[in-house]
């Protein structure tokens, strides 16, 4: 979030409780500590806080009152922090995403719980009040991942392979590898647009991705990603970057290019970045000395230039 020509964030882990940190910086590279999170209200906070009303607004992973996270406000001065849900399994539970504001509501996903332990779509209005679960994931397609993305009047997000806590663990089917949905902004019209499985005869799906990770970026009137997974370098297993255009009644999936684990890099996980027209990103392994690294692709010439390889007295994976 930006406010007050400062830019704010959260750390995962770290403090004073070992439990994260809510933190501003300036333009100056004024760094300051804001808020010291704690296990009884609320622990590792994920996702870019978002600004509304006046306040700062997140979740956290862990923590509250059923240590399953919360949704929380706090003033930008680093006051009157509030929690206003415990995440309890039944209106959901461990999130693993930010907020998105969409006019006078937040809304969110959380990895699990929900009726059938696979997540929910939620909204609650920027007073903290009208909690609302508008979607509870059912299907075996994946548990909801990353954040929402507001795009041609609609919302639009990834699941992922499941995996987390044993008491919310629903084994996938064989073809758990995750898909691209959308839903209507009065929470109707829930549909899968892409299951990343669908051609999985082991060739096809396998090789278009499988298991995204981070969330969509919209660049160019179409949705943008990537998978950890899948791919089609000499039979690969390294991921891919793939597009989703979504200018035209049925949205269209292409897969625009292979992770090559020596050259770029390997498993790309995060967001992706737009800047100066290109798409950023990480990989979390291979590359020159095998701890990830930096790279760009153009969306113009369907070229993936590695720009950094991470190496040990860097940082690394």
């Amino acid at each position: 979030a930006e406010a007050d020509e400062k830019l704010y964030g959260v750390s995962s882990i770290g403090g004073a409780n070992s439990a994260g940190v809510l933190y501003s910086i300036t333009k100056e590279q004024q760094y300051a500590k804001i808020h010291d999170f704690n296990f009884a209200a609320g622990a590792q906070p994920i996702g870019t806080p978002v600004l509304a009303n006046n306040r700062l607004w997140g979740t956290t992973s862990l923590g509250g009152a059923n240590n399953q996270g919360v949704l929380y406000s706090i003033k930008t001065d680093g006051t009157d922090y509030q929690v206003h849900i415990n995440f309890n399994g039944t209106n959901g539970a461990f999130t693993s995403n930010g907020l998105l504001l969409v006019a006078d509501k937040l809304w969110g996903m959380t990895t699990y719980g929900g009726a059938n332990q696979r997540g929910v779509i939620y909204t609650i209005d920027t007073d903290g009040t009208n909690y609302n679960i508008v979607h509870e994931f059912a299907d075996k397609k994946g548990i909801p991942f990353g954040e929402l993305v507001l795009a041609e009047g609609k919302l639009w997000g990834l699941t992922r392979e499941s995996q987390g806590p044993q008491q919310f663990f629903v084994p996938g089917d064989a073809q758990d590898n995750g898909a691209i949905f959308s839903i209507n902004l009065d929470g109707t019209g829930y549909t899968e647009v892409h299951d990343f499985a669908k051609e999985d005869n082991l060739d096809l799906g396998l090789k278009n991705g499988r298991h995204p990770h981070g969330s969509l970026v919209l660049y160019d009137g179409a949705l943008w990603g990537t998978t950890t997974y899948g791919g089609d370098v000499g039979g690969s297993n390294f991921g891919t970057i793939f597009k989703l255009d979504i200018s035209g009644a049925i949205p269209v999936f292409t897969k625009k290019a292979d992770f090559n684990a020596n050259l770029t890099g390997s498993y790309p996980r995060g967001n992706l970045v737009v800047y100066n027209n290109l798409l950023y990103g990480l990989t979390s392994e291979r590359g020159q000395n095998n701890l990830g690294s930096i790279f760009s692709y153009n969306p113009a010439t369907d070229e993936m230039t590695p720009r950094y390889h991470f190496n040990n007295p860097i940082g690394g994976n």
